[in-house]
């Protein structure tokens, strides 16, 4: 007979591992499965805003390389502004140290860790049936939190997100830290931007796009971006390719005994298609959505697809509105911006969480 567990994330990211560690945090049995041999690199930029570093679960201070107040907004060569904002500072981390951490401290809480073990599929029911590359399992709730290409959702037939920025980064070293720990984010790049995270002797580089013919264009856009950026890369470029899905939230993020969490969710924003923060989000809300749920609180799982709108989707519409005007029009934009105290108190206030109409980003309660 096999053991049911409480719960079952597939998914060792962020947002995955965090509900692991939330729920087993309340006495539940948890599972977490991941494909991949922790700890293991995954394409990220490895910036926490201020709005990620509030919901973080356990203390990652000693793992931050650089906290970037200062960030270089620029059009190509020929228009650039510099700002500096304490509130809306990024740390710069990178996601094998930032995941490898988060799992540890699960693991010390009792979730049942097993990486290299891929998910496979699911039967829904009263219990859930999930088969993986090594056998099967059975739990009362599942947690999808494998990533843009959910294969859990995928089972389900859940829609995934409206839009997709498709991302070609890569991390290097480089010779000391010749931005002197200031990040770049270039708007040269049709429908989306070109960046440059610094985290000490190593940068964290990369373009990508909404549009999905400047997508096609990406690697020569790359190599035009990284060629222009006037420092010494220690070693040849190897950019790895990825998509990311963003919000507002498209459809159900549950069916039956299942929810959707993080980038399985499609829940990053439409705009700088950041993603950890609201990975963070959604795993406040569907620990404690799963907890009120097993402990008979509630009779279903639907009202974690409500919570998850009503925190999401005003600042998701507002991001898209946002990159509406300045994907049209980049060096306008960065005209006004560079002209503006207003705009840029705007802008800190979003990257910092403090928008009065939005997510209030803190712990949800």
């Amino acid at each position: 007979m096999l053991r049911c567990y409480d719960v079952i994330v597939i998914g060792a990211g962020p947002a995955g591992t965090t509900t692991a560690l939330m729920l087993a945090g309340s006495g539940l049995s948890v599972l977490l499965l991941e494909k991949y041999q922790l700890p293991r690199d995954k394409p990220c930029g490895g910036g926490l805003t201020p709005k990620a570093q509030r919901l973080l679960p356990v203390p990652i201070e000693d793992l931050v390389l650089n906290r970037a107040a200062s960030v270089q907004v620029r059009y190509g060569t020929g228009l650039s502004t510099s700002f500096r904002s304490k509130r809306a500072t990024i740390w710069m981390v990178r996601r094998r140290e930032l995941d490898q951490r988060l799992a540890e401290a699960a693991a010390r809480r009792g979730v049942e860790i097993h990486d290299g073990e891929s998910f496979r599929s699911i039967d829904l029911g009263h219990e859930i049936q999930i088969r993986s590359t090594r056998g099967y399992y059975r739990g009362r709730v599942a947690i999808g939190a494998d990533g843009a290409e959910s294969r859990v959702a995928n089972c389900l037939r859940l829609p995934r997100a409206h839009r997709w920025m498709v991302a070609l980064e890569t991390e290097v070293e480089v010779d000391g830290d010749p931005l002197a720990g200031e990040a770049i984010v270039d708007l040269g790049v049709p429908g989306g931007y070109g960046w440059v995270f610094p985290k000490g002797s190593s940068y964290n580089l990369g373009v990508g796009s909404f549009y999905p013919k400047t997508a096609m264009e990406l690697r020569w856009r790359f190599d035009r971006f990284t060629t222009g950026l006037g420092f010494h890369i220690r070693d040849p470029l190897f950019p790895v390719g990825h998509r990311i899905p963003a919000g507002p939230v498209r459809g159900p993020l549950h069916r039956g005994n299942v929810l959707l969490v993080g980038d399985a969710a499609g829940v990053a924003d439409p705009f700088f298609a950041e993603g950890i923060s609201y990975s963070l989000l959604t795993a406040h809300l569907a620990a404690r959505v799963v907890v009120d749920y097993l402990a008979g609180r509630s009779s279903e799982l639907s009202s974690y697809t409500s919570l998850a709108k009503a925190a999401l989707d005003k600042e998701a519409r507002l991001w898209r509105l946002t990159a509406k005007v300045v994907h049209r029009f980049p060096a306008l934009s960065l005209r006004a911006l560079a002209a503006s105290r207003f705009l840029q108190w705007e802008v800190e206030r979003a990257v910092a969480g403090e928008m009065s109409f939005c997510q209030q980003w803190s712990r949800p309660a």
